[in-house]
């Protein structure tokens, strides 16, 4: 279902420890991180595809709950300097041993500069996130 979105290959980091300079991030500890390079479709006129580094970083991690913070910077695509989005991944069980748990994805958009052109940037960024999420949600399902 994603790999349907991707237009080449995928680099991918394994997961690490962060540097000094990378245990925290917004007020939080990171615990582990990796990045993911991918090249995404776009439905778009101007724009084929949109080449997005994402960075994953552990910011809690028990043995009933992991929260993972995932920030998608686009390049090479008009405005896209503008912002970043976030991905939240909550992971929560009842207890360790639990075969089943619940799965919260939620995003968010940390704006950089502004410009007029915002409203339709999140308006179509927010339709393609939703999108991505569905599809999660039908690969987990």
């Amino acid at each position: 279902i994603l790999h349907e979105r991707i237009t080449k290959d995928v680099v991918t980091t394994s997961w690490k420890d962060p540097t000094p300079e990378e245990r925290t991030y917004e007020g939080k500890t990171v615990h582990k991180m990796r990045t993911i390079e991918a090249e995404f479709k776009v439905d778009s006129k101007f724009v084929k595809a949109a080449p997005t580094m994402k960075t994953y970083r552990i910011v809690e991690n028990s043995a009933t709950y992991i929260r993972v913070l995932c920030i998608n910077r686009t390049r090479d695509i008009p405005y896209c300097d503008t912002f970043d989005v976030e991905d939240v991944f909550t992971i929560h069980s009842m207890k360790p041993e639990s075969k089943c748990c619940i799965v919260q994805i939620g995003i968010g958009f940390n704006w950089h500069k502004s410009t007029m052109m915002k409203s339709m940037i999140k308006g179509n960024a927010e339709t393609a996130a939703k999108q991505m999420n569905l599809n999660y949600a039908k690969l987990l399902g």
